[in-house]
């Protein structure tokens, strides 16, 4: 945002239920507002005729957002000089000019004035989206997304994925950032996310609907990135850390969102002991490669069956450096490791027989990076 943006104001006058005074040429319509609390800021306009019952008048008001943070605009309103106290005006207007991410940056919200100026968030009439503890990964806070006010009996419920974000719209919300890429030759999206639904689900319905319930997406300037993410069942699942290539924005200057649908929040969960639909956000940095290098963005790795009974196989596309694979369950315990040095073929078959069923985690650590899988065990 620059010191050249404008807000379009409408007047549309009603005499009848209005004042009695008749608006006439020579007239002056006054709004006054502030920024941020500073000094006021007149804008007028003069009648060059008598109003009419359902006239309406347009203004152009020039506002500097060249700073970044939040910009929180009051208006008052006025006729020839007279405070208008009923006028039909917004008493007040919030604008956010986000900080522009750069390689440097990492945002983990434990600075609240830093986060607020980095982002800008958007809300269903049915969605909550703040800044908690309960959401933190690192640290002391990370960011939550999920729903409120839910009536179970208005969700108009998925069939497939591509309803999750179209159906039921008030239960969207997102937080979005902007990034300058303008300078680098490659970029990586990097955020660790946790997710979770309600078990109420899998009693409502008679099965779990972890794709339905709980999803998220990441919009590039308004384009989704990749697939969805969703839990894996309702099962607390450990926080992960993903790397998203977008070196299809390098050079540029983008907009970057992370939209996420849920319904039920904790406090209004009717399963027992059950946190409700919450996606969990924390430490996001956007990296030029160069800088901070991500070698195993576009790692070919895949793990199949999944869901497995016990045989697992790991495939890894050609590596061109040293490399680990370790196994962990939802709590972190280690179960398995395997360094590339003992493995020539990159895909290998893991016996999980012995395990305990749940969900695990499949880790490819290199110097400076790690990717990850999650896989059920049946």
């Amino acid at each position: 945002l620059s010191s050249e943006e404008y807000l379009e104001v409408y007047f549309i006058y009603n005499e009848i239920i209005g004042c009695d005074n008749i608006l006439v040429e020579g007239d002056t319509i006054q709004i006054v507002y502030t920024d941020n609390g500073g000094p006021e800021i007149i804008e007028e306009i003069i009648l060059d005729e008598d109003m009419e019952d359902w006239d309406e008048l347009d203004l152009s008001i020039n506002l500097d957002l060249s700073g970044p943070g939040q910009h929180e605009f009051e208006f008052t309103y006025y006729i020839n000089g007279h405070f208008m106290a009923l006028a039909n005006l917004p008493p007040s207007l919030l604008i956010t000019n986000s900080v522009i991410f750069d390689h440097d940056d990492k945002l983990g919200f434990e600075d609240v004035n830093f986060s607020a100026d980095s982002f800008y968030v958007s809300i269903g009439d049915n969605a909550k989206a703040d800044i908690t503890s309960a959401a933190d990964n690192t640290g002391s806070k990370g960011f939550r997304m999920t729903g409120k006010d839910v009536d179970i009996d208005l969700i108009n419920w998925p069939t497939n994925e591509e309803d999750n974000f179209t159906l039921n719209p008030e239960y969207n919300s997102e937080i979005c950032f902007c990034v300058d890429a303008t300078n680098w030759d490659e970029a990586n999206l990097v955020f660790d996310m946790k997710q979770f639904h309600s078990e109420y689900w899998n009693e409502y319905f008679g099965e779990d609907q972890a794709e339905f319930s709980s999803s998220m997406r990441i919009m590039v300037d308004g384009v989704q990135i990749g697939d969805q993410y969703h839990p894996t069942s309702y099962e607390d699942d450990p926080y992960l850390t993903h790397v998203v290539n977008l070196n299809d924005y390098a050079g540029t200057s983008f907009n970057v969102c992370f939209q996420s649908k849920n319904f039920l929040n904790i406090s209004e969960d009717p399963a027992i002991g059950s946190t409700g639909d919450n996606t969990y956000i924390d430490n996001i940095r956007f990296i030029d490669p160069t800088v901070g290098i991500d070698e195993l963005s576009n790692v070919e790795f895949s793990v199949y069956p999944n869901p497995t009974d016990g045989m697992l196989t790991i495939t890894l596309g050609n590596i061109p450096f040293d490399y680990r694979i370790k196994i962990v369950d939802a709590l972190g315990r280690l179960f398995f490791t395997l360094d590339s040095d003992d493995n020539a073929t990159n895909s290998f078959e893991i016996d999980m027989k012995d395990l305990s069923r749940g969900v695990y985690i499949i880790q490819v650590q290199s110097k400076d990076d790690m990717i990850t899988r999650k896989v059920i065990l049946q």
